[in-house]
């Protein structure tokens, strides 16, 4: 069995004694970390947040809507193909779609070379972040099946728009978005 990695077990300890996490889930760390040998600190919280039992509701949540989501999206493709025809139907989703992750990509490539940018000059806009969220989120919804997503996603590329879906992905990453910066200036 390998050996417990020190510096995992050190900055547990810190983050232990400035009260981030309790003994319990400190311990339960550790005893992955003894087992696995190769947690990072990044793993590290993703484990935790798996012994959150309002994590787990809350991602069940968010894939029960996806679900109803895909299922409303086939319905309305099942209806639309009534008029147009099945095979039809199917190719204009998939082309809107494809368009779409296109158009996303040089969206998103575009606000990372722009913060990448901003890095190099040393500022930091959380409102470039936040842009680039919801880019992704739209890129997201470009690639969910159907016409509906599509619709929302296509309305996405109105920056007021972007702007809002990028707000509802970070709403709580405040400080998650500094250490981002932070990493960013760091390994630039």
């Amino acid at each position: 069995m390998p050996e417990p990695n020190p510096e995992i077990i050190r900055s547990q300890q810190q983050r232990a004694e400035a009260g981030e996490y309790s003994t319990q889930e400190i311990t339960a760390v550790l005893l992955i970390d003894r087992r696995c040998g190769i947690l990072s600190a990044m793993n590290t919280r993703f484990l935790l947040k798996l012994l959150d039992s309002g994590f787990i509701f809350r991602s069940g949540m968010v894939l029960l809507a996806l679900s109803l989501v895909v299922l409303g999206e086939f319905f309305i493709i099942d209806l639309i193909s009534g008029f147009w025809g099945l095979y039809f139907t199917l190719a204009l989703a998939s082309a809107t779609g494809l368009a779409g992750v296109f158009l996303s990509y040089r969206e998103i490539t575009a606000r990372i070379n722009l913060i990448k940018e901003e890095v190099t000059e040393g500022q930091f806009s959380e409102k470039d972040m936040v842009q680039l969220a919801g880019a992704i989120v739209t890129a997201l919804l470009l690639l969910l099946p159907g016409f509906m997503s599509d619709f929302f996603g296509a309305i996405g590329f109105f920056p007021v728009v972007r702007m809002g879906y990028g707000r509802l992905a970070t709403f709580k990453m405040t400080p998650k978005l500094n250490e981002i910066y932070e990493y960013m200036r760091l390994y630039d």
